[in-house]
Protein backbone atom coordinates (compact mmCIF):
# COMPACT_ATOMS: atom_id res chain seq x y z
CA UNK A 1 0.00 0.00 0.00
CA UNK A 2 2.91 2.13 0.66
CA UNK A 3 4.04 1.69 -2.69
CA UNK A 4 0.98 2.46 -4.45
CA UNK A 5 0.40 6.00 -2.68
CA UNK A 6 4.05 6.96 -3.60
CA UNK A 7 3.26 5.60 -7.19
CA UNK A 8 5.84 3.57 -7.13
CA UNK A 9 3.57 0.78 -7.98
CA UNK A 10 0.84 0.87 -10.62
CA UNK A 11 -1.98 -1.88 -11.13
CA UNK A 12 -3.74 -1.09 -14.05
CA UNK A 13 -2.18 -4.14 -15.77
CA UNK A 14 -2.91 -6.30 -12.84
CA UNK A 15 -4.23 -9.67 -14.14
CA UNK A 16 -4.81 -11.88 -10.41
CA UNK A 17 -5.25 -11.08 -6.74
CA UNK A 18 -5.03 -13.38 -4.03
CA UNK A 19 -6.25 -12.61 -0.87
CA UNK A 20 -5.40 -14.92 1.94
CA UNK A 21 -6.88 -14.35 5.38
CA UNK A 22 -9.63 -12.67 4.07
CA UNK A 23 -11.13 -12.80 7.19
CA UNK A 24 -8.50 -11.21 9.34
CA UNK A 25 -7.79 -8.36 6.54
CA UNK A 26 -11.77 -6.99 7.21
CA UNK A 27 -12.02 -7.57 10.65
CA UNK A 28 -9.00 -5.73 11.55
CA UNK A 29 -10.22 -2.62 9.54
CA UNK A 30 -7.86 -2.80 5.97
CA UNK A 31 -11.46 -3.02 4.33
CA UNK A 32 -10.23 0.80 2.76
CA UNK A 33 -6.89 -1.20 1.87
CA UNK A 34 -8.58 -3.86 0.01
CA UNK A 35 -10.36 -1.82 -1.95
CA UNK A 36 -7.82 0.24 -3.34
CA UNK A 37 -6.41 -2.77 -4.03
CA UNK A 38 -9.22 -4.65 -6.08
CA UNK A 39 -10.36 -1.27 -7.50
CA UNK A 40 -7.59 -1.68 -10.87
CA UNK A 41 -9.64 -4.76 -11.36
CA UNK A 42 -13.23 -3.59 -10.82
CA UNK A 43 -13.07 -0.94 -13.57
CA UNK A 44 -12.19 -3.27 -16.32
CA UNK A 45 -12.63 -6.79 -14.78
CA UNK A 46 -12.63 -8.57 -17.79
CA UNK A 47 -9.64 -11.28 -18.42
CA UNK A 48 -8.74 -10.67 -14.96
CA UNK A 49 -9.69 -12.89 -11.48
CA UNK A 50 -9.67 -12.25 -7.87
CA UNK A 51 -9.14 -15.22 -5.28
CA UNK A 52 -10.24 -14.55 -1.54
CA UNK A 53 -8.97 -17.66 0.78
CA UNK A 54 -9.66 -18.17 4.86
CA UNK A 55 -10.18 -21.05 6.40
CA UNK A 56 -12.72 -19.27 8.60
CA UNK A 57 -15.47 -16.94 7.42
CA UNK A 58 -18.09 -15.64 9.71
CA UNK A 59 -21.10 -14.06 8.59
CA UNK A 60 -20.58 -10.61 9.13
CA UNK A 61 -17.36 -10.76 6.78
CA UNK A 62 -18.78 -12.68 4.42
CA UNK A 63 -21.66 -10.09 3.80
CA UNK A 64 -19.07 -7.48 3.30
CA UNK A 65 -16.90 -9.73 0.96
CA UNK A 66 -20.29 -9.99 -1.06
CA UNK A 67 -21.15 -6.52 -1.37
CA UNK A 68 -17.69 -5.90 -2.79
CA UNK A 69 -17.34 -8.67 -4.92
CA UNK A 70 -20.77 -9.20 -5.78
CA UNK A 71 -20.14 -11.66 -8.77
CA UNK A 72 -17.93 -13.92 -6.26
CA UNK A 73 -18.32 -17.41 -6.54
CA UNK A 74 -17.87 -19.23 -3.43
CA UNK A 75 -17.01 -22.53 -2.56
CA UNK A 76 -17.27 -24.07 0.76
CA UNK A 77 -15.78 -27.19 2.15
CA UNK A 78 -18.41 -29.63 3.72
CA UNK A 79 -16.00 -29.21 7.24
CA UNK A 80 -16.05 -25.35 7.20
CA UNK A 81 -15.99 -24.61 10.68
CA UNK A 82 -15.62 -28.31 12.23
CA UNK A 83 -13.43 -29.99 14.03
CA UNK A 84 -11.24 -32.13 11.92
CA UNK A 85 -11.49 -35.29 12.72
CA UNK A 86 -8.60 -36.99 14.23
CA UNK A 87 -8.67 -34.02 16.65
CA UNK A 88 -9.24 -35.00 20.26
CA UNK A 89 -10.49 -31.91 22.85
CA UNK A 90 -10.05 -31.55 26.44
CA UNK A 91 -11.63 -29.28 28.83
CA UNK A 92 -9.88 -28.58 31.71
CA UNK A 93 -12.27 -27.03 34.65
CA UNK A 94 -10.00 -24.14 36.79
CA UNK A 95 -12.03 -22.68 39.26
CA UNK A 96 -10.64 -19.69 41.19
CA UNK A 97 -8.59 -22.30 43.86
CA UNK A 98 -7.10 -23.97 41.13
CA UNK A 99 -3.24 -23.26 39.93
CA UNK A 100 -3.80 -22.76 36.58
CA UNK A 101 0.25 -22.28 36.52
CA UNK A 102 0.79 -25.65 38.16
CA UNK A 103 -1.73 -27.58 35.83
CA UNK A 104 -0.31 -26.31 32.19
CA UNK A 105 3.27 -26.98 33.99
CA UNK A 106 2.37 -30.67 34.65
CA UNK A 107 0.86 -30.99 30.89
CA UNK A 108 3.51 -29.34 29.08
CA UNK A 109 6.63 -31.04 31.26
CA UNK A 110 4.97 -34.42 30.62
CA UNK A 111 5.08 -33.69 26.98
CA UNK A 112 8.33 -32.54 26.37
CA UNK A 113 9.38 -35.46 28.49
CA UNK A 114 7.66 -38.07 25.90
CA UNK A 115 9.22 -36.32 22.69
CA UNK A 116 6.36 -34.33 21.88
CA UNK A 117 6.05 -30.65 19.77
CA UNK A 118 3.52 -28.17 22.04
CA UNK A 119 2.18 -24.89 21.50
CA UNK A 120 0.88 -23.10 24.52
CA UNK A 121 -1.28 -20.18 23.23
CA UNK A 122 -2.05 -17.45 25.86
CA UNK A 123 -4.03 -14.37 25.39
CA UNK A 124 -2.11 -11.79 26.53
CA UNK A 125 1.63 -10.69 26.96
CA UNK A 126 1.36 -10.93 30.57
CA UNK A 127 0.05 -14.07 30.43
CA UNK A 128 3.00 -15.14 27.90
CA UNK A 129 5.81 -13.86 30.04
CA UNK A 130 4.41 -15.52 33.37
CA UNK A 131 3.63 -19.05 31.49
CA UNK A 132 7.19 -18.55 30.12
CA UNK A 133 9.33 -18.11 33.40
CA UNK A 134 7.19 -20.87 34.86
CA UNK A 135 8.06 -23.12 32.48
CA UNK A 136 11.84 -22.11 31.67
CA UNK A 137 11.44 -22.92 36.14
CA UNK A 138 10.63 -26.60 35.78
CA UNK A 139 13.24 -27.00 33.40
CA UNK A 140 11.49 -27.19 29.84
CA UNK A 141 12.73 -24.87 27.25
CA UNK A 142 10.63 -22.33 25.71
CA UNK A 143 10.68 -19.76 22.69
CA UNK A 144 8.41 -17.02 22.99
CA UNK A 145 5.65 -15.83 19.36
CA UNK A 146 4.24 -12.56 19.67
CA UNK A 147 3.35 -9.22 18.11
CA UNK A 148 5.90 -7.34 20.57
CA UNK A 149 8.66 -9.25 18.71
CA UNK A 150 10.13 -8.17 15.56
CA UNK A 151 9.91 -10.15 12.67
CA UNK A 152 13.30 -11.64 12.49
CA UNK A 153 12.94 -12.70 16.43
CA UNK A 154 9.46 -14.29 15.23
CA UNK A 155 11.60 -15.94 12.59
CA UNK A 156 14.27 -17.62 14.80
CA UNK A 157 11.90 -18.64 16.96
CA UNK A 158 10.05 -20.64 14.52
CA UNK A 159 13.17 -22.27 13.52
CA UNK A 160 14.69 -23.22 16.99
CA UNK A 161 10.33 -24.80 17.33
CA UNK A 162 10.45 -26.57 13.78
CA UNK A 163 14.29 -27.64 13.55
CA UNK A 164 14.61 -28.55 17.65
CA UNK A 165 14.91 -32.38 18.36
CA UNK A 166 14.62 -33.99 21.39
CA UNK A 167 17.24 -36.54 20.29
CA UNK A 168 20.14 -33.50 20.15
CA UNK A 169 18.35 -31.65 23.34
CA UNK A 170 17.22 -28.74 21.08
CA UNK A 171 13.57 -29.10 21.41
CA UNK A 172 11.62 -26.18 22.73
CA UNK A 173 8.06 -25.41 23.39
CA UNK A 174 6.25 -22.64 22.04
CA UNK A 175 4.30 -19.88 24.00
CA UNK A 176 2.38 -17.18 21.67
CA UNK A 177 -0.25 -15.24 21.34
CA UNK A 178 -3.00 -15.82 18.54
CA UNK A 179 -0.55 -14.38 15.89
CA UNK A 180 0.99 -17.93 15.67
CA UNK A 181 -2.45 -19.62 15.19
CA UNK A 182 -2.75 -18.08 11.52
CA UNK A 183 -1.09 -18.06 8.38
CA UNK A 184 2.33 -19.96 9.48
CA UNK A 185 4.08 -22.69 7.80
CA UNK A 186 5.66 -25.53 9.66
CA UNK A 187 6.35 -27.16 6.74
CA UNK A 188 5.47 -30.64 6.01
CA UNK A 189 7.75 -32.54 7.50
CA UNK A 190 8.29 -34.56 10.71
CA UNK A 191 9.64 -31.05 12.19
CA UNK A 192 6.17 -29.29 11.64
CA UNK A 193 4.23 -30.99 12.80
CA UNK A 194 2.36 -30.00 16.29
CA UNK A 195 1.01 -32.77 18.71
CA UNK A 196 -0.45 -30.83 21.05
CA UNK A 197 -2.25 -27.38 21.88
CA UNK A 198 -2.48 -26.33 24.61
CA UNK A 199 -4.85 -22.84 25.51
CA UNK A 200 -3.12 -21.71 28.84
CA UNK A 201 -5.46 -18.65 28.41
CA UNK A 202 -8.82 -19.84 27.06
CA UNK A 203 -9.66 -17.99 23.22
CA UNK A 204 -12.05 -15.24 23.34
CA UNK A 205 -14.71 -16.52 20.64
CA UNK A 206 -15.08 -19.39 18.57
CA UNK A 207 -13.40 -18.66 15.33
CA UNK A 208 -9.75 -17.90 17.21
CA UNK A 209 -10.45 -21.47 18.94
CA UNK A 210 -11.04 -22.95 15.73
CA UNK A 211 -7.39 -21.49 14.40
CA UNK A 212 -5.67 -22.65 17.45
CA UNK A 213 -6.68 -25.88 17.43
CA UNK A 214 -6.17 -26.09 13.27
CA UNK A 215 -2.20 -25.77 14.35
CA UNK A 216 -2.30 -30.04 14.99
CA UNK A 217 -4.60 -32.60 13.24
CA UNK A 218 -3.38 -30.94 9.96
CA UNK A 219 -3.17 -33.02 6.71
CA UNK A 220 -4.78 -36.47 8.43
CA UNK A 221 -2.58 -36.74 11.46
CA UNK A 222 -3.54 -37.17 14.73
CA UNK A 223 -3.82 -34.17 17.39
CA UNK A 224 -4.89 -33.22 21.26
CA UNK A 225 -6.04 -29.35 22.19
CA UNK A 226 -6.26 -29.15 25.63
CA UNK A 227 -8.03 -25.79 26.78
CA UNK A 228 -7.90 -24.58 30.77
CA UNK A 229 -11.31 -23.33 31.69
CA UNK A 230 -11.29 -20.79 34.19
CA UNK A 231 -15.54 -19.35 35.15
CA UNK A 232 -15.68 -16.67 33.17
CA UNK A 233 -14.93 -19.30 29.96
CA UNK A 234 -17.45 -21.93 31.35
CA UNK A 235 -20.00 -21.05 28.67
CA UNK A 236 -18.49 -20.39 25.73
CA UNK A 237 -16.52 -23.76 26.28
CA UNK A 238 -19.32 -25.87 26.97
CA UNK A 239 -20.80 -24.27 23.21
CA UNK A 240 -17.84 -25.79 21.81
CA UNK A 241 -17.61 -28.79 23.49
CA UNK A 242 -21.44 -29.38 22.42
CA UNK A 243 -21.09 -28.53 18.95
CA UNK A 244 -17.52 -31.08 18.81
CA UNK A 245 -19.39 -33.68 20.19
CA UNK A 246 -22.11 -33.35 17.61
CA UNK A 247 -20.17 -32.66 14.59
CA UNK A 248 -21.21 -28.88 14.19
CA UNK A 249 -19.73 -25.95 13.21
CA UNK A 250 -17.82 -24.44 16.19
CA UNK A 251 -18.50 -20.40 15.02
CA UNK A 252 -22.32 -20.13 15.93
CA UNK A 253 -20.56 -20.90 19.67
CA UNK A 254 -21.55 -18.22 21.65
CA UNK A 255 -19.68 -16.85 25.35
CA UNK A 256 -22.93 -14.51 25.99
CA UNK A 257 -25.29 -16.16 28.70
CA UNK A 258 -27.85 -13.95 27.39
CA UNK A 259 -27.73 -15.51 23.77
CA UNK A 260 -27.52 -19.07 24.97
CA UNK A 261 -30.31 -19.16 27.11
CA UNK A 262 -32.39 -17.61 24.85
CA UNK A 263 -31.45 -20.91 22.35
CA UNK A 264 -32.70 -23.22 25.24
CA UNK A 265 -35.67 -21.51 25.98
CA UNK A 266 -36.79 -21.48 22.19
CA UNK A 267 -36.11 -24.47 21.66
CA UNK A 268 -37.86 -25.77 24.65
CA UNK A 269 -40.66 -23.36 23.65
CA UNK A 270 -40.60 -25.09 19.94
CA UNK A 271 -40.99 -28.54 21.71
CA UNK A 272 -43.56 -27.79 23.77
CA UNK A 273 -45.75 -26.22 21.60
CA UNK A 274 -45.12 -29.57 19.15
CA UNK A 275 -46.37 -31.61 21.64
CA UNK A 276 -49.72 -29.75 22.71
CA UNK A 277 -50.35 -29.37 19.27
CA UNK A 278 -50.51 -32.86 18.35
CA UNK A 279 -52.48 -33.61 20.85
CA UNK A 280 -54.86 -30.68 20.30
CA UNK A 281 -54.52 -31.36 16.23
CA UNK A 282 -55.78 -35.46 16.58
CA UNK A 283 -58.80 -34.42 18.31
CA UNK A 284 -59.95 -31.33 16.46
CA UNK A 285 -58.92 -33.74 13.62
CA UNK A 286 -61.89 -36.10 14.71
CA UNK A 287 -64.21 -33.18 15.53
CA UNK A 288 -63.75 -32.21 12.38
CA UNK A 289 -64.30 -35.08 10.83
CA UNK A 290 -67.46 -36.27 12.22
CA UNK A 291 -68.74 -32.85 11.47
CA UNK A 292 -68.17 -32.83 8.16
CA UNK A 293 -69.73 -36.50 7.98
CA UNK A 294 -73.22 -35.39 10.08
CA UNK A 295 -74.59 -33.00 7.49
CA UNK A 296 -78.08 -31.34 7.34
CA UNK A 297 -80.23 -31.61 10.62
CA UNK A 298 -84.11 -32.44 11.27
CA UNK A 299 -84.06 -34.93 8.37
CA UNK A 300 -84.91 -38.85 8.61
CA UNK A 301 -81.30 -40.91 8.87
CA UNK A 302 -81.93 -42.02 5.52
CA UNK A 303 -81.57 -38.73 4.01
CA UNK A 304 -79.45 -37.06 5.89
CA UNK A 305 -76.64 -39.98 5.00
CA UNK A 306 -77.77 -39.21 1.49
CA UNK A 307 -77.62 -35.64 1.54
CA UNK A 308 -73.99 -35.37 2.40
CA UNK A 309 -72.69 -37.18 -0.37
CA UNK A 310 -74.97 -35.92 -3.22
CA UNK A 311 -73.29 -32.07 -1.99
CA UNK A 312 -69.92 -33.90 -1.91
CA UNK A 313 -70.40 -35.16 -5.33
CA UNK A 314 -71.54 -31.54 -6.73
CA UNK A 315 -68.22 -30.32 -5.19
CA UNK A 316 -65.90 -33.13 -6.43
CA UNK A 317 -67.34 -32.35 -9.95
CA UNK A 318 -66.29 -28.41 -9.11
CA UNK A 319 -62.93 -29.16 -8.11
CA UNK A 320 -62.17 -31.85 -10.84
CA UNK A 321 -62.62 -35.15 -9.01
CA UNK A 322 -64.39 -36.45 -11.74
CA UNK A 323 -67.71 -35.63 -10.42
CA UNK A 324 -70.43 -37.15 -12.89
CA UNK A 325 -73.60 -37.28 -10.45
CA UNK A 326 -72.75 -41.35 -9.25
CA UNK A 327 -72.53 -42.45 -5.86
CA UNK A 328 -69.25 -43.09 -6.24
CA UNK A 329 -68.08 -39.43 -7.38
CA UNK A 330 -70.54 -38.50 -4.54
CA UNK A 331 -68.10 -40.30 -1.92
CA UNK A 332 -65.06 -39.15 -2.93
CA UNK A 333 -66.33 -35.41 -2.77
CA UNK A 334 -67.92 -36.03 0.62
CA UNK A 335 -64.27 -37.69 1.32
CA UNK A 336 -62.82 -34.29 0.30
CA UNK A 337 -65.19 -32.30 2.70
CA UNK A 338 -63.98 -34.30 5.36
CA UNK A 339 -60.24 -34.41 5.09
CA UNK A 340 -60.58 -30.02 4.12
CA UNK A 341 -62.78 -29.75 7.23
CA UNK A 342 -60.43 -31.97 9.56
CA UNK A 343 -57.41 -30.11 8.55
CA UNK A 344 -58.90 -26.66 8.61
CA UNK A 345 -59.76 -27.92 12.63
CA UNK A 346 -56.20 -29.73 13.33
CA UNK A 347 -54.46 -26.18 12.30
CA UNK A 348 -56.83 -24.24 14.46
CA UNK A 349 -55.91 -27.02 17.35
CA UNK A 350 -52.14 -26.45 16.61
CA UNK A 351 -52.59 -22.94 16.58
CA UNK A 352 -54.41 -22.78 19.94
CA UNK A 353 -51.53 -25.44 21.20
CA UNK A 354 -49.02 -23.10 20.50
CA UNK A 355 -50.60 -20.21 22.19
CA UNK A 356 -51.20 -21.83 25.03
CA UNK A 357 -47.74 -23.02 25.32
CA UNK A 358 -46.05 -19.69 24.56
CA UNK A 359 -48.41 -18.04 27.27
CA UNK A 360 -47.89 -20.13 29.38
CA UNK A 361 -44.10 -19.67 29.16
CA UNK A 362 -43.81 -16.36 28.13
CA UNK A 363 -46.26 -13.93 30.40
CA UNK A 364 -46.60 -10.56 29.47
CA UNK A 365 -44.60 -11.33 26.55
CA UNK A 366 -46.31 -10.67 23.07
CA UNK A 367 -45.89 -13.77 20.07
CA UNK A 368 -47.05 -13.85 16.17
CA UNK A 369 -48.13 -17.95 15.75
CA UNK A 370 -48.78 -18.62 11.94
CA UNK A 371 -48.99 -22.41 11.02
CA UNK A 372 -47.53 -23.32 7.70
CA UNK A 373 -50.40 -25.81 6.56
CA UNK A 374 -48.17 -27.88 4.18
CA UNK A 375 -46.48 -29.27 7.72
CA UNK A 376 -49.74 -30.41 8.58
CA UNK A 377 -50.31 -33.89 8.12
CA UNK A 378 -53.58 -35.35 6.62
CA UNK A 379 -54.42 -38.64 7.77
CA UNK A 380 -57.32 -40.55 5.59
CA UNK A 381 -58.71 -44.13 6.31
CA UNK A 382 -60.72 -45.73 4.37
CA UNK A 383 -63.22 -48.98 5.29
Amino acid sequence: MDHMRRGTLRLETLKMVILDEADTLFEAGFGDEVRRLLRPLQKNPEGKQCIIVSATMAEKVSKMVSEELPDLQRIDTPSLHKSAPNLRHRFVDCPGSVDKMAVVEQIVSGDFRSGKKTMVFCNTMPSCQAVEFSLNESDTAVVMYNGDMTAEERKESMREFVEGSHADGTAVVMVCTDLAARGLDFGGGEGGKVDHVVNFDFPMNPIDYIHRSGRTARAGATGKVTSLVAKKDKILANEIDTAVKMGQPLDSASSSKAVVEARKRRAQLERKAMRVGGRGGGRGGGRGGRGAGRGDHGAVPEAAHRRPERRGGRLGGRDGDGGDGSIGSARRGAQAGRDRGGERNRADALRRGVQVALRREGEGHRYRVRIDMSSVMTLTTRS
